[in-house]
């Protein structure tokens, strides 16, 4: 799997994924289809893969990868968020990426994944603690409009008078 985060990409694995991009755009999907039956042949009966895809071409790989593994292979959908909402005046703004997850056999190896949280990422979005030491962060719970909806008491508060709960 080329991992989704942006941390410790090399030079050459930059030029690897615009090679890969570019012949898919060139020859089309034949070729991932090949390195996808390449791959599954190699896989182990317990083995799984995972392909990492921006939001262009998601739907395309995962009808091919049903066609080469089997959509009762397929396991899951991974939705990577990849950057914040953000305003986009003619369309909505693409955020994510996908990475989809088949397995070769009906009972893949599962190996629970633990990441511990950058130490930097944890100060800088969770800067308050409660009295046990537990990290949080403090967020306007309130939208700018007022509805018959959002016009109620919460935790013996209610919201300013233009604004509403947006629980």
């Amino acid at each position: 799997m080329i991992h989704p985060l942006p941390q410790g990409r090399s030079f050459g694995e930059a030029r690897i994924r615009r090679r890969i991009r570019t012949s898919l755009r060139e020859q089309g999907f034949g070729v991932l289809r090949k390195r996808l039956v390449f791959l599954r042949e190699l896989l182990s009966e317990d083995g799984s893969i995972y392909v990492h895809l921006d939001w262009k071409r998601g739907h395309y790989v995962k009808t091919l990868m049903d066609e080469v593994f089997g959509e009762h292979r397929f396991r899951s959908e991974i939705i990577w968020k990849s950057t914040s909402a953000h305003n986009n005046a003619n369309n909505y703004g693409n955020i994510h990426q996908t990475i989809f997850y088949y397995s070769k056999g009906d009972n893949p190896v599962w190996n629970q994944i633990f990441v511990q949280y950058d130490v930097e990422y944890v100060e800088t979005y969770f800067r308050y603690k409660d009295k046990d030491g537990r990290r949080f962060k403090s967020e306007d719970l309130t939208v700018p409009s007022r509805t018959a909806k959002n016009d109620f008491e919460f935790l013996g508060k209610r919201p300013s008078k233009k604004r509403g709960w947006g629980l």
